[in-house]
């Protein structure tokens, strides 16, 4: 049961802290990590094709990932949003008939372009005050893991959701144990029983996961084998803070790598509408320091504002995208040897 709790008390980030557990020591990683597209950098145009729009310049979800196979990618996330007949709010708008005809074709055209699929995902709100919201997007995840299982995503991509407007009576914990963790249990255990080819990812996207001790204490609470961290490497802040400018996110990010299952690396570590860089020399020095030996899927996002967004240009984000692949392929080239100075 829900209990309220003192509205100063909301979340006390000092009262999780896992991150001085230590994991057995690991040789430093020299190899190469396969680099994927995910396909959310092209969210606008492929929800230009996907409603038959003109603008911004549309390409459909088959020659994105024959584009991403033709400009160097090893692999590609294939975002569920990206499947006609994707419902946000309901199971799906076709028969899945028709969902699963689609997600062959995404196996297929992957297959004959010689990339692979590292990842899927679907948009859900575990933390959501109505427990019929929340029943509904638990039976989404269910529904959508067989697409998932049958283009070949070896991870579904769920969210632990927005912090919701009760945050304040009930505090972060109580809506965690009681919303969010016997959600994920559920989705866990359905896979585990009728797709187990299908891991599952919990994003942390500055919402009810800001910090590496929620994500740990999260994954200790579900205390299921078959979840883990997608390691959203632009999404770390202070609970229900708006600016991430002056958090440490790379020790975050370092904390959560023997945890995750894939990851999110971004161009910015605080977000689209900061001016930072991400260190990628850092983060991938960091990589190979942990046990991961995944998908490494990158993402571009941008601002409304900024010039380069897709939606207001007038050509496809194809150069910026293969800008960002080259600058992580050289860091992750740069790191191969470990620098102990």
């Amino acid at each position: 049961m829900e209990k309220k709790t003192n509205n100063t008390n909301v979340y006390n980030d000092a009262q999780y802290n896992h991150v001085r557990e230590t994991f057995p020591a690991t040789i430093y990683y020299t190899g190469d990590y396969k680099l994927s597209l995910n396909m959310y950098t092209f969210n606008s145009n492929i929800d230009s094709a996907l409603k038959a729009k003109s603008t911004p310049p549309p390409i459909t979800t088959l020659d994105t990932i024959k584009w991403a196979a033709e400009s160097g990618f090893d692999a590609v996330d294939v975002t569920l949003y990206y499947v006609p007949g994707y419902d946000a709010t309901n199971l799906s708008e076709l028969p899945t008939n028709n969902i699963m005809d689609f997600a062959r074709q995404i196996r297929e055209t992957a297959l004959e372009a010689g990339i692979e699929i590292s990842g899927t995902g679907i948009r859900n709100d575990f933390a959501a005050p109505d427990p019929l919201q929340r029943e509904l997007d638990i039976n989404r995840v269910k529904y959508w893991l067989k697409p998932a299982e049958e283009m070949g995503a070896p991870v579904m991509r769920v969210f632990a959701g927005l912090v919701p407007e009760d945050i304040a009576v009930y505090g972060w914990e109580n809506i965690t144990k009681n919303r969010i963790v016997p959600a994920l249990r559920e989705v866990a255990d359905y896979a585990a029983d009728n797709h187990p080819s299908v891991f599952i990812g919990i994003q942390n996207h500055a919402d009810m996961l800001c910090t590496a001790n929620q994500i740990i204490q999260l994954i200790k609470w579900v205390n299921r084998k078959n979840v883990g961290i997608i390691n959203d490497i632009g999404s770390y802040r202070d609970f229900m803070s708006d600016d991430a400018s002056r958090y440490n996110w790379y020790d975050d990010i370092a904390l959560i790598n023997p945890y995750a299952c894939n990851f999110q690396v971004k161009t910015k570590p605080a977000g689209a509408d900061t001016k930072e860089d991400t260190n990628l020399v850092r983060f991938f020095t960091d990589l190979r320091k942990s046990f991961y030996r995944g998908y490494v899927p990158i993402e571009l996002l941008w601002t409304d504002a900024e010039r380069a967004s897709p939606r207001m240009m007038k050509e496809l984000p194809f150069e910026e995208t293969k800008d960002f692949l080259e600058a992580v392929r050289r860091a992750m080239v740069e790191t191969k040897v470990e620098n102990r100075s």
